[in-house]
């Protein structure tokens, strides 16, 4: 386009993991994605980032199952799950919206930080040109229930024959408390 205005790609997060609740396993982040592409061409990679302060590095994951052509890579001490490809020509809109739509979220604690998440997918095209939309969402905890992790104790013997069994100590844990 010789002398005339460049435009950037353009995204849109349509429908968004809006509440995460602890033990869901995974979850898709955004499952209603909208691309346009500007006028450099198509999209050549893209990154999905849980923004600080809301990140927690020891819980938060995302991961994107490659597919046509299009390859994930976590980095858990940022939070940026980068896409990106080496096909030639670049894969199609539709296949990066396919793509994004595939990126998954998952808390890995029993208790986890109920920080709100904000995530931001940023897009970029053959010509270095970006564009990105936000949004957020909650992380819920469940009280989960405590456990008994050993008891000792004997056996009490009686006249009559019977037996009782007497506990002396008992170790339990609460995950949440």
């Amino acid at each position: 386009m010789a002398g005339g205005t460049q435009t950037p790609p353009s995204i849109s997060l349509v429908t968004i993991l809006t509440t995460y609740i602890e033990g869901s396993g995974t979850e898709t982040l955004a499952s209603d994605v909208t691309l346009a592409e500007g006028t450099s061409g198509n999209i050549e990679s893209a990154t999905i980032t849980i923004n600080p302060p809301g990140y927690q590095s020891d819980e938060d994951v995302l991961a994107f199952p490659d597919a046509n052509g299009i390859t994930g890579s976590w980095d858990g001490s940022s939070g940026i799950l980068t896409l990106s490809t080496s096909l030639t020509p670049l894969p199609s809109i539709s296949t990066w919206q396919q793509a994004l739509e595939s990126v998954t979220y998952q808390n890995n604690t029993d208790n986890p930080n109920t920080s709100d998440r904000d995530f931001v997918i940023l897009i970029e095209d053959q010509g270095g040109f970006q564009a990105s939309d936000n949004a957020t969402f909650s992380v819920t905890a469940v009280n989960d229930a405590p456990t008994i992790s050993s008891a000792t104790g004997s056996t009490v013997s009686h006249e009559s024959g019977n037996t009782t069994s007497v506990v002396a100590s008992i170790e339990a844990s609460d995950i949440d408390d």
